[in-house]
């Protein structure tokens, strides 16, 4: 199951599938009336769903007419952002409409101009718009980038999506050349940004270490990302095109930008304790209970098949130190099913008894000799990074944290001469 900060990238980056029909308004539509679009559209996805529709025809049986008494070409630039990331946009009904609007307001000045240019990437990274070029979508996040504006439209929502779309259209081999921006944009990020675009620039803001950016004005932004979306988040609340999730995945990032990992601060320092939920063996309760020992944490769930995979290398680990004051624990959290080795899934929602008793059966399938607990916080543990699995953290017996983000394959000398040197600093016994 994916994080919810991979949940809602996914859920953006589908965004613009489609929408509308005809109309015949001629009067600009007022932000209330277009969030009232907005939430029949959502509510009426969230219904079909329910009923047993597939997601994406969802989206196209609601988004059909949704929109047939705006209109667009009175529309604003941050209402057709909004209408863009609520896949409400694409429908070749009104298509060629939306784009001669935007087109018309990229135009413009401010905050306008890069409401409407950010729809256009959007668009065009979903296929929306035929013809669009690599090239094309460089120079238009150029343009939002470099705009003397960009300051305002944080403020204003109006680059809601900037975080995204950074990491959408930006590879990896030319981030050096944009380090000035990056620099830059985050030099303008404050208290008072949008708190949803601060949630988005906050997956942008992790570009900011491999370029070698400042640490001041890392942490500094940082900081103001978190005040941001802290301070708005009442107004998000408030906001009816914003549901449940949208708070959930504000508050995870708040949480995530807060942890130990994101402050630098987790390697060489005491280890954030973890409360368990169950231990197979009935004994452990939290990773405090460890102390002493070399703890190896291996985060992992029974549906990641590449958690599966490298049980061998941490059996064979196991038995390397058995009788040492070594202890490998596998650790994951309640999903609401139990991914069946043969495939398929068994529903635990709001069970986690069930859960809980079907993880022996699959231990013993397995072969697990080490004893698995499930955490209290979600398996992506934003205290410790984990943003995928499997995610190994090595915690020495004084409890500090020595290595993080290692992978369970990484080859067994490697392990063993990083598991053996702590060890021996604690002048404990260590495997011939």
């Amino acid at each position: 199951m994916p994080s919810p900060f991979i949940r809602s990238i996914v859920a953006l980056a589908s965004t613009a599938l489609t929408a509308n029909a005809a109309m015949s308004a001629t009067e600009p539509p007022s932000d209330e009336r277009v969030a009232e679009v907005i939430v029949a559209h959502q509510d009426k996805i969230a219904g079909l769903i329910e009923g047993g529709m597939d997601p994406v025809q969802a989206v196209f049986e609601s988004a059909e007419g949704a929109t047939q008494d705006l209109a667009i070409e009175e529309m604003s630039g941050l209402q057709l952002l909004r209408l863009t990331i609520n896949a409400l946009a694409t429908d070749p009904a009104i298509a060629a409409r939306v784009f001669e609007r935007l087109d018309q307001l990229k135009d413009t000045e401010g905050s306008e101009s890069l409401a409407a240019r950010s729809a256009l990437v959007m668009l065009a990274l979903t296929g929306g718009r035929p013809g669009v070029t690599p090239q094309s979508i460089t120079a238009e996040m150029g343009a939002i980038l470099d705009s003397e504006s960009l300051g305002e439209a944080l403020r204003d929502g109006g680059v809601e999506p900037l975080g995204f779309l950074m990491q959408a259209t930006i590879p990896p081999q030319a981030l050096g050349a944009y380090r000035g921006r990056l620099e830059r944009l985050f030099g303008l990020v404050g208290e008072d940004t949008h708190p949803q675009t601060a949630v988005f620039l906050a997956a942008a803001w992790e570009l900011l270490e491999p370029l070698g950016v400042d640490e001041e004005l890392r942490q500094s932004s940082r900081r103001a990302l978190v005040a941001s979306m802290k301070a708005g988040r009442d107004a998000v609340l408030a906001d009816p095109i914003y549901d449940d999730a949208v708070v959930e995945q504000l508050d995870y990032t708040v949480g995530a930008l807060e942890s130990p990992f994101m402050r630098g601060e987790l390697v060489g320092n005491p280890a954030p304790d973890i409360e368990f939920i169950w231990s197979s063996g009935g004994d452990l309760e939290s990773l405090n209970d460890l102390r002493g020992k070399v703890v190896i944490i291996d985060f992992w769930a029974t549906w990641c098949g590449p958690c599966i995979v490298t049980f061998p290398q941490i059996r064979t680990l196991v038995e390397h130190y058995e009788g040492f004051d070594v202890r490998v624990i596998g650790l994951t959290s309640l999903q609401g099913f139990h991914a069946q080795p043969g495939g398929g899934q068994i529903n635990t929602q709001g069970d986690p008894e069930q859960e809980f008793e079907l993880m022996r059966g699959f231990m013993a399938g397995q072969g697990m000799t080490w004893p698995v607990v499930f955490s209290e916080t979600n398996v992506y543990n934003p205290d410790y990074g984990v943003r995928g699995i499997p995610h190994v953290t090595i915690v020495a017996p004084d409890g500090t944290v020595r290595h993080n983000g290692l992978h369970p394959a990484e080859p067994f000398e490697g392990k063993t001469q990083k598991i053996d040197a702590i060890l021996r600093e604690f002048s404990l016994p260590v495997p011939e």
